[in-house]
């Protein structure tokens, strides 16, 4: 299979945990999706449905809202559920065997942003010629696209990192922000003037200086100089 979604099903979210969807196709053949639940299982009726409408959004294929059924694998018990579970977090090393180098994003989004963050990450690939594996817990709107390159051809580099500062910039024109868990540090904090104006910066630098009043605690990250 081409492409392979680990999702996290509750009662009122469809939370997309994991998409590798390097080079997929817009085929329902080239999907499957493996389906671990949490707390109350919900009604199968409504499980297909709500598959059914998210994954016809992301991949604009109507033809795979009929057939959704056969792509889904539910877990039977919590065994299996852990063994997929550990097939994620193996997700980022497994990129080693797709490209040489990859760049690690951490933006998030609103939830139902989903299908159109996905969208446009694939088209900011398209744009920079590099293919992009979208490895994320979208349950809480945190997207972590790989954009994959080869760092021994000159200036792939540099273009990945303008590919990942434009999917950041995406993130925060559709009401997210530019990182969910893994911080600003040097590299994102040309982008927090993106969410803060100068006054809500320097009311957090005066912060800071209470209680690094020598600035030595993370030097250089987070604030723009």
């Amino acid at each position: 299979m081409n492409g392979l979604f680990l999702l996290d099903i509750s009662i009122f979210v469809v939370g997309a945990i994991a998409s590798f969807l390097v080079g997929a196709n817009n085929t329902a053949t080239s999907l499957g999706i493996l389906v671990s639940t949490r707390a109350l299982t919900p009604k199968k009726s409504f499980l297909y449905t709500a598959l059914a409408s998210f994954l016809g959004t992301v991949i604009n294929s109507k033809s795979l809202e009929g057939s959704v059924k056969n792509l889904i694998q539910l877990a039977k018990d919590r065994a299996e559920a852990n063994r997929w579970w550990g097939a994620r977090k193996q997700a980022f090393g497994a990129m080693g065997f797709v490209g040489p180098n990859y760049i690690t994003g951490d933006g998030t989004i609103p939830r139902k942003k989903l299908p159109e963050a996905l969208r446009r990450i694939r088209e900011v690939g398209n744009k920079y010629g590099f293919r992009i594996a979208n490895v994320f817990h979208a349950g809480d709107g945190n997207l972590h696209p790989l954009i994959l390159y080869d760092e021994r051809k000159p200036g792939e580099r540099e273009r990945a990192l303008q590919a990942e500062d434009e999917i950041l910039r995406m993130c925060v024109e559709i009401g997210g922000t530019i990182t969910g868990e893994h911080g600003v540090g040097y590299y994102k904090k040309h982008l927090i003037g993106l969410l803060y104006t100068d006054y809500e910066l320097n009311v957090m630098k005066k912060v800071k200086s209470v209680f690094d009043p020598l600035g030595i605690m993370n030097p250089g990250k987070i604030f723009p100089q």
